[in-house]
């Protein structure tokens, strides 16, 4: 009785401690961006089910190995079977103790690499996180977070390939996770690959319907096809389900603009300076719509505000050279075409 009182309180000790890790919500996102957090709560948090899954089949042997040693206690059997019952009960707990030690050790190094990595993903520290992200995926091989946070770090580093891999593993272990589809779709969106990127995004919708992330993304893979009027499209939905983007609206004016609708295009611009009045883009649209519809004033002072939000804005410089060309101020377009070419060789 004292030896199954004292393995039975070493169980539930390890049982409460996995049930508190079970519970523990990881660090960090990678994104202060609103829209961005909530593809991160998607993929966040995946390891602790394996916490909860194995504390649910430690709590069920638990029960088991209580029920027998209450058998053994008082059952109608003699004593030589009762300890060998009573031995065998030993083992099977001792063996027990040592395997739930060894597997909460390998779970809970794994998350503790795991949120280190996000919290230095979340600081910009990508190749130092990656480090963290190896590590949790080597003490727990299924992990789809560190896996998903991994391909996202290397596809901030331009390791497009790497992040594709990545985000293949977390699929394979997660397929139903909509957000690694979107993810992985900006990967394949950056190589050119635009037919995968757009049956990605075209999963995550699927799965999700109410990620404005995949409309906003898959707008963009239309944009960059010609595509303006589809693009404009999923712009719309995007804007439907986050009002707040400011990259919808000036993604959508960039598509208005490609057909020639300026005046539209103008109001998208608008409201994202609204919502961003920091976004350089959405100032640099503004101009280049005034400036197709002939309003070279207009436009020059919507490229003077991006210029002084970016003062190495090259395409800035250049529109307003140009603009101050069609104004006849010579002089003035020579200052800003020579400064555009020296910040970007590519406006020369």
């Amino acid at each position: 009785m004292v030896i199954e009182r004292a393995v039975m309180h070493r169980l539930d000790r390890v049982m409460d401690y996995n049930l508190l890790r079970a519970n523990e919500s990881p660090s960090g996102d990678t994104s202060t961006n609103a829209r961005r957090r909530s593809l991160a709560k998607g993929i966040q948090g995946r390891a602790s089910r394996q916490y909860q899954s194995t504390t649910m089949f430690l709590k069920k042997v638990l029960r088991t190995l209580r029920s027998t040693w209450r058998g053994v206690n008082t059952g109608p059997v003699g004593e030589k079977k009762a300890i060998k019952y009573s031995a065998i009960f030993i083992a099977i707990c001792l063996s027990l103790v040592i395997f739930t030690y060894n597997l909460c050790g390998r779970l809970g190094e794994a998350e503790t690499a795991y949120n280190q990595g996000v919290y230095l993903q979340q600081q910009g520290l990508q190749e130092e996180a990656i480090a963290e992200f190896d590590k949790a995926i080597h003490r727990e091989p299924q992990h789809i977070g560190a896996y998903s946070h991994r391909g996202y770090a290397h596809l901030i580093l331009g390791h497009y390939e790497l992040s594709i891999q990545d985000y293949d593993e977390a699929i394979r272990l997660g397929p139903q996770i909509a957000e690694v589809y979107i993810r992985r779709g900006g990967a394949y969106f950056r190589l050119g690959q635009y037919e995968q990127a757009i049956q990605d995004y075209d999963t995550g919708i699927r799965l999700n319907p109410q990620l404005a992330d995949a409309y906003i993304n898959r707008g963009g893979v239309y944009f960059t096809l010609g595509q303006n009027e589809r693009a404009i499209h999923d712009y719309e939905e995007g804007i439907r389900l986050y009002p707040q983007s400011t990259i919808a609206h000036v993604s959508r004016g960039n598509a208005y603009a490609k057909l020639g609708q300026y005046q539209r295009a103008i109001q998208d611009y608008e409201e994202g300076i609204r919502l961003d009045p920091q976004s350089t883009k959405a100032y640099l649209g503004r101009g280049n719509a005034y400036f197709n519809s002939g309003q070279y004033q207009r436009a020059i002072q919507d490229y003077d505000i991006a210029i002084s939000l970016n003062l190495r804005y090259g395409l800035a410089y250049r529109n307003r050279g140009i603009a101050f060309a069609n104004l006849g101020q010579a002089a003035n377009a020579k200052v800003d075409l020579d400064k555009a070419c020296q910040l970007d060789q590519k406006y020369c």
